[in-house]
């Protein structure tokens, strides 16, 4: 039996590559979509991506608890917000969560802080993913800068871009434990992104320690999934 604490407990993150039924699917799939593609005008695409991110924010947001009515996530699109200043953050953090996916989406998305865009970069890899977190988080009001512990209910500031310190429960999810996150996250990457098959076992055991020390120094970052 797989140890559900190890890295193994993953696998397999992708499909076998004997698997010609998935692999037919798949090609059958981006085939059509190309055909669709090519068959609707410009401003046709662009209209039903706004739709799409605009679902997208919705059901995300409902998942963590913010349930923001399309009608006002629309509204906020247009500049019109609520004067009730909890409706309103929440027309803020569906504003923000748009803006950034269509900067993902056409590759705008731009680290400030090197002065490079994320070009070409693995969606899934650490960096793209603390860029993603330091653009949505940057642009939320500051009310919702802040997260709570839902044992200790203590105020816990939310550092855009960071690693989480500590590990995390959101509802029934329980997160990855914070010793095991980065190790993961690149083993996701590597089998994901490159097809790479090798051992990162010892890398988890190198970052216990890493957590221990973060752990014992009492830090307070805290965040829903990986960063905070």
């Amino acid at each position: 039996m797989i140890d559900k604490r190890t890295i193994y407990a993953m696998e397999p993150m992708l499909p076998s590559k004997l698997d010609k039924e998935l692999e037919d699917l798949a090609f059958k799939l981006i085939s059509r979509s190309n055909i669709l593609t090519n068959q609707l005008h410009k401003i046709t695409l662009e209209t039903i991506g706004d739709l799409v991110r605009s679902m997208n924010c919705y059901y995300s947001n409902l998942i963590e608890g913010h349930n923001t009515h399309p009608v006002d996530i629309e509204r906020a699109l247009n500049g019109d917000y609520s004067q009730n200043i909890e409706k309103r953050n929440l027309q803020l953090e569906a504003f923000a969560h748009i803006e950034v996916q269509r900067l993902i989406d056409n590759n705008f998305l731009e680290d400030t802080h090197l002065g490079t865009v994320a070009k070409g970069a693995s969606i899934i890899s650490a960096d793209y993913l603390s860029l993603i977190h330091r653009h949505f988080y940057e642009r939320l009001p500051k009310e919702l800068q802040w997260v709570e512990d839902p044992k200790t209910k203590k105020k816990l500031k939310v550092n855009p871009g960071k690693f989480r310190q500590r590990d995390v429960q959101v509802g029934s999810h329980v997160g990855t434990v914070v010793k095991r996150a980065s190790s993961r996250l690149r083993r996701t990457n590597d089998r994901s992104a490159l097809g790479v098959h090798e051992d990162h076992e010892d890398d988890e055991n190198a970052e216990i320690g890493v957590w221990q020390q973060s752990h014992d120094s009492k830090s307070t970052s805290f965040n829903s999934f990986l960063y905070a």
